[in-house]
């Protein structure tokens, strides 16, 4: 590999400047289709971020032909889980990325996958803007029980298409219902 994807997103964003759409779309189906294996193996992920996303193949300039080849993979399974059909339990992930039914019970509660599509919502916004969700705050948790989630600057929202900002916004939903299946 060449390294983490978080590496990558903090030198563009060092630079002011931010991936290609055609590398974003790439990387989010990628990773989406690795966690439906998970998911359909019974196993939820638990701490998607582009920390644990490795890069083999990822075009960084907006000049890249949108031909050129993405290739990432999830990695550091370390506090994955088998999901029981009565649920998971038990407290794991990275603030603030942590789906709130798990911060709200202290991991104590029972939860489904539905925490890693919480956490894709995330790391959506972490892909489409460069910069980790909530980076300012040191308490994230609490925004996120509350039903807070980051906000994209005008210019952030205007690069991404509708269907990606819906995805997002439906993925990091308060109530795991409400949020789509891996």
């Amino acid at each position: 590999p060449n390294g983490s994807l978080d590496a990558k997103l903090s030198e563009l964003h060092t630079r002011g400047e931010h991936l290609p759409l055609f590398v974003i779309r790439q990387a989010i189906i990628q990773v989406s289709e690795a966690l439906s294996y998970l998911h359909a193996h019974n196993i939820i992920y638990r701490d998607l971020k582009s920390e644990n996303v490795l890069v083999w193949e990822l075009p960084t300039s907006v000049y890249a032909d949108p031909r050129s080849s993405v290739q990432i993979k999830l990695a550091d399974y370390g506090i994955s889980r088998e999901v029981l059909p009565t649920g998971a339990r038990g407290f794991g992930g990275t603030p603030p990325f942590i789906a709130p039914e798990i911060i709200q019970h202290a991991g104590k509660g029972t939860y489904t996958a539905k925490v890693d599509v919480f956490s894709f919502g995330m790391f959506m916004f972490e892909i489409l803007t460069c910069r980790l969700p909530f980076a300012s705050v040191n308490h994230p948790g609490n925004l996120i029980c509350q039903g807070e989630r980051p906000s994209l600057s005008v210019q952030e929202a205007e690069r991404c298409s509708t269907y990606m900002l819906d995805l997002m916004s439906l993925c990091w939903s308060q109530d795991p219902e409400d949020r789509p299946t891996m």
